[in-house]
């Protein structure tokens, strides 16, 4: 910390902070440690107090702000605002006074990044210099150009063969052996065609250089690390320095291919649909996200990888997400009964892990910091559409305290509890008007999860009115009459092979109705817990309610 700052942080007022060397009162300080940035203000000495409180906490920023106020002023206020652009640096920050006629001044920033006005003209720029490096090396190469020379169908075989017999390279450098030429010649087992075939292949290999022109071909169309490259698709007798492809990188300026190319699989996608949380879209996702969504590192590429998965009943999701994100829809993949999306993206991936959805998530992840209430809501319907259950407003994680965070931050009166179905979960009762209040704050979620939920009292008085109108209802009472007209031994018959609760359906009566019968006619009924220890037969219940109906029509 600069010696004004110590100083600074040591008295009570900043007034009191002097400029040691001028006896001015020009402050001047900046703290590296917290990274909170001290302006240069210059203030004559005036009778009344000026205040300047600029927020401001932003990495490898310059904020160098000079005002001088003179005694005209009245009012002066001093608002910054500050869009950053991550991928630069450096930041200039000017500010700008304008005068109004009502004696207010308001000092209105004017900021101007060192950074190009079109976000995609460094990815314009790599590839007019891939259209350049494809003119030079691949100009009359089609798509089947290395499959029709070095990766022949006979010729990947003979390499296979070779390295299990010599066990050496079939190489040196971009070009093949001698003694692989030699090997072909003496092999027994090809026809003279096909070692003619196989000879002008190696012939043309070594000639065209193809082994350097399959290496520039790759450093164009992946971002492969060079180790990868120099496999050559895991041909055993085929290998190259991987410090040849680095060169090769470096001479052809390619060691931005790993940012700037095209996602080939995903040609249109927004790779920083997750940079800033700013709309209830944003939120939404990132809710989705953090229940059915993942971020993974692929252990063999070390690619970075963003996944959706969802049941398959819920592939509308997948394709709403594929609309936000610009992702390729024809990369759906259906796996038995579920349907996912897979994203080969690190600035998505980096993004994602910035706001809280880290790899292996389940057990470790917390609530996120968002900027307003509407966001925090759409958050929260996003995560109920993956982890949530239909009908209620059930949330389910495996990390207890993300579910306390959730409580605390919506003040929910309902209790963290261990959920039934899942002993290794927990569970969260959001609440009926939260629930209502998050389908209402964001249209377009889930629609098969889209139902509005009534309160338990409004519930009851439902059921009450129903039962009354049950009750009182004409149809009820011409039902108990003809159940009262079934002689007494069909009833014995029927009440062991189906539920009570059936009778009473298929007869158009209330189950009550079917006790008061049997105690009636003392008839002997199954006691509680019958039939969930033995299930009765389909077709017994077919034939059993096809009796049913005989009786009452006679």
């Amino acid at each position: 910390m600069s010696k004004y700052g110590n100083e600074y942080k040591n008295r009570k007022s900043w007034k009191e902070v002097k400029s040691k060397e001028n006896n001015s009162d020009i402050y001047k300080g900046k703290s590296k440690e917290d990274n909170i940035f001290f302006p240069s203000l210059k203030i004559p000495k005036l009778d009344k107090e000026r205040f300047f409180t600029p927020d401001l906490k932003q990495e490898t920023t310059s904020f160098n702000p000079s005002a001088e106020i003179s005694e005209d002023f009245v009012n002066i206020t001093f608002t910054p605002k500050l869009n950053f652009n991550i991928k630069n640096e450096e930041r200039s920050f000017t500010p700008s006074l304008e005068m109004q006629e009502n004696n207010e001044r308001t000092f209105i920033p004017d900021c101007s990044l060192e950074i190009d006005k079109n976000p995609h003209e460094n990815r314009i720029e790599y590839k007019e210099q891939l259209d350049r490096i494809r003119l030079k090396y691949l100009k009359d190469r089609d798509k089947n150009y290395f499959e029709n020379t070095l990766f022949h169908p006979k010729l990947l075989s003979l390499f296979n063969d070779y390295f299990e017999k010599r066990k050496q390279k079939a190489n040196k450098g971009v070009v093949l052996r001698p003694a692989f030429v030699d090997f072909i010649k003496t092999n027994q087992d090809l026809l003279d065609k096909d070692k003619e075939e196989l000879l002008k292949c190696v012939k043309i290999i070594n000639k065209e250089r193809i082994i350097e022109m399959y290496i520039i071909d790759q450093l164009m169309l992946t971002t492969k690390a060079a180790s990868n490259i120099a496999k050559f698709k895991n041909i055993k007798s085929i290998w190259i320095d991987h410090h040849y492809v680095l060169d090769k990188e470096k001479e052809l300026g390619l060691e931005k291919r790993r940012v700037l190319r095209e996602n080939v699989a995903h040609p249109n996608l927004i790779d920083n649909c997750f940079e800033l949380i700013n709309t209830k879209e944003k939120g939404y996702w990132l809710g989705v996200m953090y229940s059915d969504g993942s971020i993974y590192i692929k252990k063999d590429t070390k690619s970075k990888k963003v996944t959706l998965k969802v049941n398959l009943k819920d592939e509308i999701l997948i394709d709403k997400y594929v609309d936000f994100s610009g992702a390729n829809k024809e990369k759906k993949e259906y796996i038995d009964n579920n349907v996912r999306i897979r994203i080969s993206s690190k600035r998505m991936f980096d993004d994602l892990n910035s706001h809280g959805c880290i790899p292996n998530k389940s057990l470790k992840i917390e609530y996120p910091i968002l900027p307003n209430r509407e966001i925090e809501l759409a958050f929260l319907l996003g995560y109920f559409d993956g982890d949530g259950t239909k009908g209620t407003s059930k949330i389910t994680s495996g990390n207890r305290k993300f579910l306390e965070q959730i409580k605390e931050k919506f003040n929910i009166d309902n209790l963290v509890t261990r959920d039934n179905k899942n002993v290794n979960a927990y569970r969260l009762f959001l609440g009926v008007q939260l629930f209502n209040k998050i389908l209402d704050n964001y249209k377009d979620s889930l629609p098969r999860k889209r139902i509005y939920l009534t309160p338990l009292e409004e519930s009851i008085k439902r059921a009450r009115i129903a039962a009354i109108a049950i009750k009182k209802s004409p149809i009820l009472e011409q039902n108990r009459e003809n159940l009262a007209n079934i002689p007494k031994e069909n009833i014995e018959e029927i009440i062991w092979e189906i539920p009570q609760n059936r009778i009473a359906k298929i007869l158009g009566v209330l189950p009550k109705d079917i006790d008061k019968l049997c105690k009636l006619s003392r008839i002997d009924k199954p006691p509680m817990g019958y039939w969930r220890k033995n299930k009765y037969n389909p077709k017994l219940k077919r034939e059993c309610e096809q009796k049913l109906k005989d009786w009452i029509n006679n």
